[in-house]
């Protein structure tokens, strides 16, 4: 059972309320996206024994920020999402560590981070996740990958599952987009 609180306008005093409901504990879907969620209201999420049960955690363009992913990725609770979508959030290469580094998130197949400001730092970071060898969905649009990321890409061994790879509006070359199309084929969405 999910529940959309998307485009509610929700604000963190709210979404702390949610953390600390014990009907959360009955969702396995959440999605708050273009609520103002905050670095504090994803940490109350994160730190909420209730959200035990999440398998799907949307929360784009709620102003998450660095510190949010980072919560996310420390979250003991978190442990079961098969979803996570974090668009236009302002995470960057800091953020992209912390989640790479999550033992916690080893069960994503959908990861969405479009509209970051990843940049190739924050692309090679992601890279080294373990959970990338499940992953099927990997949004990467308008992150800022250029070139040399597109060659990380196209060069990783962890990309095997990935059935949607999104790097539309990036500033990708022809010959980068070339190089991606021959790796993936039709995954790759340009």
């Amino acid at each position: 059972m999910g529940h959309r609180f998307a485009g509610a306008f929700l604000k963190v005093r709210e979404v702390e309320r949610i953390a600390n409901s014990t009907h959360l504990a009955h969702l396995t879907s959440l999605d708050l996206s273009d609520c103002e969620v905050r670095r504090e209201g994803v940490a109350a999420l994160a730190d909420s024994p209730h959200a035990r049960h999440l398998t799907a955690l949307r929360l784009g363009y709620a102003h998450v920020g660095e510190g949010g992913a980072a919560a996310l990725a420390g979250s003991v609770y978190l442990s079961r999402l098969t979803v996570l979508s974090l668009c236009n959030n302002g995470i960057g290469r800091q953020g992209a560590r912390a989640l790479a580094g999550s033992a916690q998130l080893r069960n994503l197949t959908e990861l969405d981070l479009s509209r970051n400001p990843l940049g190739n730092e924050g692309l090679r970071a992601l890279l080294g996740a373990s959970f990338l060898d499940r992953v099927r969905v990997l949004g990467l649009a308008g992150c800022d990958i250029r070139d040399r990321g597109s060659m990380a890409l196209s060069s990783s061994s962890r990309l095997e599952a990935v059935q949607i790879l999104d790097l539309s509006d990036n500033s990708l070359s022809e010959t980068a987009c070339g190089e991606l199309r021959e790796r993936f084929g039709p995954r790759v969405r340009l």
